[in-house]
């Protein structure tokens, strides 16, 4: 990854080398952690963060994420934003194409979210391939994936998000780890192969 930038599975505690967490406006959502040193290879650094748990109550269910307010707050609109040439007609017709298969009372963000994944995963016929050399010369991203129907996880989660966005979801492209390996203390050791 190089730069400075760390991330966490959710809000991180402590960090063994001086850092800064950036959030989403004064008081906001944490979005990401920079180590003032950057990241150096070799270099190892420790993040003790919070992970939400899937159990209990505590837990996310589908039905509070179908039930969730829509009236979003104003440091969303950048995940709402189109830039012109990023998306073209492709994009446009194949969210709504999606947005029409999903039943009427059922087009919620969580909802809606699903169809696009359902359609990006089973339905849309697409195949994970790595070698895309002279696919997608001269043409965004976005519509040549969609219809070429060929790429990796680049390709599948930037198509997503702009589906979302076209469908004015806001939505943003993330970059972490798959989990690493435990330790025999319980800890997790993840290393630059675990990038995704």
């Amino acid at each position: 990854m190089g730069g400075n930038v760390f991330v966490a599975p959710y809000y991180p505690r402590t960090v063994d080398q001086p850092a800064e967490l950036l959030t989403h406006g004064p008081g906001g959502p944490f979005m990401a952690g920079r180590l003032s040193y950057g990241l150096q290879n070799g270099v190892t650094y420790n993040v003790n963060a919070t992970v939400r748990s899937d159990e209990g109550a505590d837990q996310l269910t589908a039905a509070m994420l179908a039930s969730a307010r829509t009236d979003y707050e104003p440091w969303l609109d950048r995940y709402l934003e189109v830039r012109p040439g990023s998306v073209g007609e492709e994009a446009s017709a194949t969210a709504q194409r999606i947005l029409s298969g999903v039943v009427q009372g059922r087009r919620n963000p969580y909802h809606i979210a699903e169809a696009v994944q359902d359609y990006l995963h089973r339905r849309g016929g697409f195949v994970y391939e790595t070698d895309l050399r002279g696919a997608c010369d001269g043409q965004n991203v976005v519509d040549c994936f969609l219809q070429i129907k060929r790429g990796y996880c680049e390709y599948f989660a930037t198509a997503m998000v702009m589906l979302l966005r076209e469908l004015g979801i806001p939505s943003r492209y993330v970059l972490g780890y798959l989990p690493g390996k435990e330790q025999a203390d319980s800890s997790w050791l993840v290393d630059q192969s675990a990038a995704h």
